[in-house]
């Protein structure tokens, strides 16, 4: 198992999601949570406390982007799955824990990586079974799909 970093060794306790239409739902291990239909929830630490960072983004194209139509409404992935992000996500930590100039732009930028890093683990993963994602994670249509976008032409006049 890949090396930890101490960054996220230090993440603990327990974090709990209420969403309008369920119970609450509680993790007791480091988690990224995706709201990718921005329901109205409620997120917050359980009785036993939790570091929570929380953050919001939008695509350009907002819900009609086809990547944001690909993402399921909600996604949980333990920490644990993530390990090639362990060094991104120490670094958001590390920017939270301090006010310093610029921090906002830092984590502005840092979520941008961390949205990126989690769509590439979705589609490597078999995460995502339709639309734009599932596109890009098979090896013959991604290729295609880069070379339209890269080369996009009018066809009619």
């Amino acid at each position: 198992m890949p090396e930890r970093s101490p960054a996220i060794d230090s993440v603990g306790g327990t974090l709990e999601l209420t969403l309008a239409d369920g119970p609450p739902r509680r993790f007791t291990a480091p988690v990224l949570i995706l709201l990718a239909a921005g329901d109205a929830h409620r997120l917050g630490p359980g009785p036993e406390g939790a570091e929570t960072l929380c953050g919001s983004f939008r695509f350009g194209a907002g819900n009609i982007c086809p990547i944001h139509r690909a993402l399921p409404s909600l996604l949980v992935t333990p920490l644990e799955r993530l390990s090639g992000m362990d060094g991104l996500l120490g670094l958001m930590l590390a920017e939270m824990r301090e006010e310093r100039c610029g921090r906002q732009a830092v984590l502005d930028r840092l979520c941008e990586l961390l949205v990126i890093q989690l769509l590439r683990y979705l589609m490597d993963a078999g995460e995502v079974e339709s639309g734009l994602l599932a596109g890009m994670a098979h090896p013959k249509l991604a290729k295609a799909l880069i070379a339209l976008h890269d080369r996009p032409r009018t066809t009619g006049r």
